[in-house]
């Protein structure tokens, strides 16, 4: 049984009271018997059937602006390029076309950087020296100064949950020039922060100052970090 006009007025006037508005196709399709399909074979389209049925003249869609392509000057409706094809051969020849770089400064030196960054490597490392934090909020939401917090207090919620005291090992060690070089072996490209008593071996009631005490903290490469983990390399 084919749907008439009637059938489709009605229920567009229907669901015009429902919603208390005209129907736009969402929510014709939403609310509406049948789909869009048979309101634009019945009227033509959907703009005809608001304009018989609710006097309604909906906005024309404005033409595109015809242009040329970037890459190969044919005329286009597309802002740059006439196809994809098009763009990727221009685009693996000229590199992409988008948004123009925004610079970037260090917030100390004005060195440009990285726009995920705050500051340039050589001003980090001396602001981590000068800004060590001497509070510290614990993990029941308390600030408390450095030198009252406990192991316990500093645990983290991910799985590694010593992360926050190892941070604060490493700017202890920066601040003392540990990371300079690896202590063994003198390697000085890439040093970590390593704890000669670790940080398991500790009550959880042990103030955070007495772990990352500077007596206790070393600065090792990576292989003789690993070593010294594993219980291959010994250190006094």
């Amino acid at each position: 049984m084919s749907i008439t006009k009637k059938e489709v007025t009605e229920n567009l006037i229907h669901v015009s009271k429902q919603i208390s508005k005209i129907p736009s196709k969402q929510q014709w399709e939403r609310y509406g018997k049948y789909s869009v399909k048979p309101v634009v074979r019945i009227f033509g389209s959907w703009s005809n059937a608001l304009y018989e049925i609710f006097g309604v003249i909906t906005k024309p869609r404005l033409p595109r602006k015809i242009s040329s392509s970037v890459n190969c000057n044919q005329e286009t409706k597309n802002p740059l390029f006439c196809s994809r094809s098009c763009a990727t051969s221009h685009n693996n020849r000229m590199g992409k076309v988008g948004r123009k770089k925004i610079p970037h400064f260090c917030d100390i030196c004005s060195k440009e950087i990285q726009s995920k960054r705050k500051f340039c490597s050589e001003c980090k490392m001396n602001y981590i020296k000068v800004n060590i934090r001497t509070n510290i909020k614990t993990n029941n939401g308390c600030i408390k100064h450095i030198s009252q917090v406990t192991k316990s207090e500093m645990f983290s919620n991910s799985p590694q949950k010593y992360t926050r005291i190892r941070m604060h090992a490493r700017s202890i060690a920066v601040k003392n020039k540990m990371l300079e070089s690896c202590s063994v072996c003198g390697y000085s490209l890439y040093v970590e922060c390593a704890h000669k008593k670790s940080i398991a071996s500790f009550p959880n009631d042990t103030l955070i100052t007495v772990i990352n005490d500077p007596n206790n903290l070393i600065g090792l490469c990576r292989n003789h970090h690993w070593e010294f983990d594993h219980h291959f390399l010994s250190i006094p």
